[in-house]
């Protein structure tokens, strides 16, 4: 992990994990080839809607704990914490050079200001405990704002049709050329702009706006 890797998981893992657990409904944060790898279900260098739509299926799959054919909104905030708890026991078996447990400001080797915002006690080491509860946030506030995207009909939960018009609601947004597939540029653009909805008028539903 390079030197500021730690510092990037406590800046932006809520946003980031954000767009991981949304991933289905917007495909996929992440560089445009990379999230042609996950969306790109036949090989074929594009993204059609089938794939999309396939895509944002699976997520909601996956959040739908009872599976009751809809995500609520528990069950997607818990859905993000599981993710984010996932990540950060990941990064900070990585960090925690001496395995004892707790990463240490050299261990870190994060700027002074960023090691204590997170060290909520002051002892000088972050506790996986630390590093999972202070990124929240700003993931919360944004994977809330798609959630609201995909809604369509208000009621506080997301199902197979609203995920379905978010899939046709991404493509439409980012098929530049208007082939009706999606390849590696027009994924990347999504990425850059923070997903296909919020700028223009199409929301996402991966991690970052609009579908």
């Amino acid at each position: 992990m390079n030197k500021l890797s730690l510092t990037a998981l406590i800046v932006g893992s809520g946003l980031a994990l954000a767009g991981g657990v949304l991933a289905g409904p917007d495909c996929h944060d992440g560089k445009g080839a990379g999230r042609m790898g996950q969306l790109d279900a036949n090989k074929d260098g594009k993204v059609n809607l089938a794939e999309l739509i396939a895509a944002k299926q699976s997520w909601l799959s996956a959040v739908d704990a009872n599976k009751d054919g809809v995500a609520t909104r528990p069950e997607i905030d818990a859905s993000l914490q599981a993710r984010r708890t996932e990540h950060v026991s990941k990064m900070f078996t990585e960090q925690d050079a001496n395995k004892d447990g707790r990463i240490s400001r050299e261990e870190s080797r994060m700027p002074a200001r960023w090691f204590a915002k997170v060290d909520a006690n002051n002892d000088g080491n972050l506790t996986r405990e630390e590093l999972t509860q202070r990124p929240a946030r700003h993931g919360a506030e944004g994977h809330h704002g798609k959630v609201a995207d995909m809604d369509a009909n208000g009621d506080g939960k997301i199902d197979a049709g609203e995920v379905k018009s978010a899939a046709e609601r991404t493509l439409k947004r980012l098929d530049q050329n208007t082939d009706g597939t999606l390849d590696a540029t027009e994924l990347k653009q999504h990425g850059r702009h923070g997903g296909p909805g919020r700028g223009k008028q199409a929301p996402s539903p991966t991690g970052t706006q609009r579908s």
